[in-house]
């Protein structure tokens, strides 16, 4: 980004980026991810499919469109902007095009910020399908974005700054922030620097507040792992327009990123949530993962998100790329069948650490999936830790031969009856 605003894409990626974009979606991973792009829109725009998109109904297209998620139309949105930056098809564009003019008309703009309006999907396909639209569609679409979205947020959370700690895991970021950046970045004028600037020294004050010295999140990595993607899709940005590198200027930053590395379960499950989520259910794989490693090329991160799903399945998620939602186009422009994955103990990272002040102590044998894991949540803050607040200090997990021999179930898990309990045939014991 400059400040050249006539320069579109700028949020994520430059015009100078579209044509390896292309090539690559031609095969592999990338071309499995444009498939499945495909295959949305055509869903969406079909009208003999039942989830058609008629643009002629107008505002019903946006139904259920609140709080901060999206639905039906915002998937569509997404997966027709990318569509047409792989492939340069107008049909993806015009479609695309017909529902951004949609979602600005008076109904939307009067639905306020975050709860209805605040979706990334708007200006990232704006950034992407604003150099085919007349210049009518662009103004419409920069007023929306400006006077619907950034301007309200800097009236109504901005200006609130005892209201809102901006302490990363806090959960201040959820839906709001990042979109946020996304708009004023998609909007963003010479005049917008000061504002651009703000939003670095928040995600700097987040950084240093809610992350110790060996990266573990405050608020544990179940929530924690929202905050961790949308800061880095806010921190891209701003590197970008030239505001911040927080990679290069933040230490906490790097090292949240690195220790990912330590919270991936033996056996593709997924990530160690530290007491605030369920253990083996599963969760889509961190998009920033994958980000990272196409921005560093470190083959230790390509393993962290080969391991946490991105090349294969876990548990109730199945196989990708089709549980990438809403992170499918990404996904499609930031894969690389030529990446090299190798894990952490081969680049020489030690088997064992701890963190620092959050207590998050990890002791493994190896990275195989055989390897034994143990984890264990040591924090000595009254009461208990500084990780959500819960008396968890003590509780532990030990994964060994492929098994799951005891886990910390968390909050989050529905029974909620223990912590730290054996789990025969790696199964759940009932609680009574």
């Amino acid at each position: 980004m400059t400040n050249n605003d006539s320069i579109h894409p700028r949020l994520l990626f430059g015009p100078e980026d579209v044509p390896l974009f292309r090539e690559k979606a031609k095969r592999g991973i990338p071309g499995r991810a444009l498939a499945e792009l495909l295959r949305r829109c055509d869903r969406y725009t079909q009208p003999s499919s039942p989830d058609y998109l008629d643009i002629s109904r107008g505002e019903n297209l946006l139904a259920n469109w609140s709080n901060g998620a999206g639905n039906q139309t915002t998937d569509a949105i997404h997966c027709l902007a990318f569509a047409h930056l792989l492939t340069g098809d107008e049909r993806w564009s015009d479609y695309g095009i017909a529902l951004l003019r949609l979602c600005c008309t008076p109904d939307m703009q009067k639905a306020g910020i975050a709860q209805a309006s605040l979706e990334g999907e708007l200006p990232l396909a704006y950034d992407i399908l604003q150099p085919v639209m007349d210049e009518a569609d662009r103004r419409q679409m920069e007023l929306f974005i400006r006077e619907g979205m950034v301007v309200p947020y800097q009236r109504d959370m901005l200006a609130h700054p005892v209201r809102y700690c901006w302490g990363l895991g806090t959960n201040i970021f959820l839906h709001t922030f990042e979109k946020y950046v996304l708009a004023l970045g998609a909007v963003y004028q010479p005049a917008d620097a000061e504002s651009m600037a703000q939003c670095a020294n928040l995600l700097r004050r987040s950084f240093h507040l809610g992350i110790d010295e060996g990266g573990a999140i405050g608020e544990g990595s179940s929530y924690g792992w929202g905050d961790a993607e949308w800061a880095t899709i806010a921190a891209e940005i701003l590197r970008r327009a030239g505001i911040a590198d927080l990679w290069e200027e933040e230490p906490n930053y790097r090292a949240m990123i690195r220790h990912w590395a330590y919270l991936v379960l033996p056996g593709r499950r997924g990530q160690n949530t530290i007491c605030d989520a369920w253990r083996l259910a599963g969760q889509r794989p961190l998009i920033s993962h994958l980000f990272h490693r196409y921005r560093t090329n470190d083959p230790a991160l390509q393993w962290v998100w080969e391991n946490m799903g991105g090349r294969g399945t876990i548990p109730a998620l199945g196989a990708a790329p089709e549980y990438f939602s809403p992170h499918l186009g990404l996904a499609a422009i930031w894969e690389d069948d030529a990446a090299m994955a190798s894990d952490p103990g081969h680049v020489n990272w030690p088997a064992a650490k701890t963190t620092g002040q959050y207590g998050v102590t990890v002791m493994r044998s190896g990275w195989g999936d055989d390897d034994l894991y143990f984890s264990l949540l040591a924090a000595g803050r009254s009461p208990g830790c500084h990780i959500h607040q819960h008396v968890d200090a003590g509780h532990f997990s030990l994964f060994a031969l492929n098994e799951a021999f005891s886990i910390d179930s968390g909050y989050g898990d529905g029974r909620g009856c223990y912590h730290s309990v054996f789990m025969p045939d790696g199964k759940e014991p009932p609680c009574s």
